[in-house]
């Protein structure tokens, strides 16, 4: 209907996990009819992806509990301004370490004044039926959030 929210998704993908995710979100979205635009990290261009009603990150865990060093952290960065009051979304994929990451990023998110919408949904590998069904449901939620 007509107050469905759009929804920018933005992300990277390293070992092809976080795009398996992403695929799984974008699914439920359109199960109930919602619109979406996804980008990569590399080539999005803020002033699109800032016009949707949400905006969606994901990212894999780079090294050292971090968000992906060479695209995402500058994008954060030079978007600061940019997240205040606007609702978002995270959720990630992490190899070692303890997945802390998206943590880390939530507060960073929530320091720039952004609007955390729901809790992040985390996985560790390759996304399993729990995690891509969490993602199906999520995608729902947030076209009507």
């Amino acid at each position: 209907g007509e107050n469905m929210n759009t929804i920018g998704i933005v992300y990277y993908s390293f070992t092809g996990n976080v795009l398996r995710m992403v695929k799984e979100l974008e699914k439920g979205i359109e199960e109930v009819g919602g619109k979406f635009k996804s980008y990569r990290v590399a080539e999005v261009k803020a002033d699109e992806i800032f016009q949707q009603d949400i905006i969606v990150m994901a990212s894999p865990a780079n090294g050292s509990e971090e968000i992906e060093k060479e695209f995402f952290q500058p994008f954060m960065e030079n978007n600061q301004k940019q997240f205040q009051g606007k609702k978002v979304y995270i959720f990630g994929s992490w190899g070692w370490g303890e997945g802390y990451f998206l943590e880390k990023w939530k507060k960073q998110l929530e320091e720039f004044g952004a609007i955390l919408v729901a809790e992040p949904i985390l996985c560790n590998g390759y996304p399993n039926g729990e995690t891509r069904k969490a993602l199906q449901e999520m995608g729902k939620i947030l076209v009507e959030k």
